[in-house]
């Protein structure tokens, strides 16, 4: 996956990797799933920088020059991968423009004995690596899809069921947002009204929402 992916949002004419894997039982922090992201996130930077320095030109510019292009989409790049629609250029240059006008450039410039620098990395995470995906790597599983239950329980409280692991980093974050969106949803009105009393509740896990336009009876639960 990672040898795959390296190229990033990059548009790289020829590109070749080789691989090679470690086992240890010391990791250096904790125990870690082998996610690849941050490594080849931070080979593919590594090279766009040494290449900037190398051919005189800024940092900055070297990934502009060098970013898919709105009018590249669909784009195929020489890893094999399809891309669709991303908004690669412009969330740089949105980048800039908010760390410029927060005076973070300046600052690097400041003579309080405080050493600044700036590092600028473009990546993108793949999503539904689907079943044949998974079969290339003789792997027994079907990802791509997610399953999902809605019950109402007898106190009238209705409880959505997904698969989430409150272990995995940021999971909290998607639960908070899937209990927001069906408390909405389910309510039939589409956008949070205001002003309402007390609502009856969704639960997600052991995240409450409101669901508004239904009133509670004083006493239950």
């Amino acid at each position: 996956m990672a040898a795959t992916e390296l190229p990033g949002v990059y548009k790289v004419p020829r590109y070749a990797a080789r691989a090679r894997g470690f086992a240890t039982n010391k990791p250096p922090t904790a125990p870690y799933r082998g996610v690849s992201r941050p490594q080849i996130v931070m080979v593919m930077e590594g090279l766009m920088d040494k290449a900037a320095a190398r051919l005189g030109i800024d940092r900055v510019e070297i990934r502009r020059r060098n970013t898919i292009q709105p009018e590249d989409f669909p784009y195929t790049g020489v890893n094999g991968i399809t891309y669709e629609p991303g908004s690669y250029v412009e969330a740089l240059e949105r980048c800039l423009a908010q760390t410029h006008a927060a005076g973070w450039w300046d600052a690097r410039t400041w003579d309080d004995g405080i050493l600044r620098g700036i590092g600028i990395v473009n990546f993108s995470e793949r999503t539904a690596y689907g079943t044949a995906t998974m079969g290339l790597r003789k792997m027994q599983m079907t990802p791509g899809f997610e399953v999902a239950h809605v019950r109402m329980d007898a106190s009238g409280d209705v409880v959505v069921t997904s698969g989430y692991l409150r272990a995995r980093p940021g999971a909290r974050d998607h639960v908070r947002a899937d209990s927001r969106r069906s408390a909405w949803d389910l309510s039939g009105q589409g956008e949070a009204p205001a002003g309402r009393h007390r609502r009856r509740q969704l639960r997600l896990g052991n995240v409450w929402e409101p669901v508004p336009g239904h009133r509670r009876r004083r006493g239950r639960r």
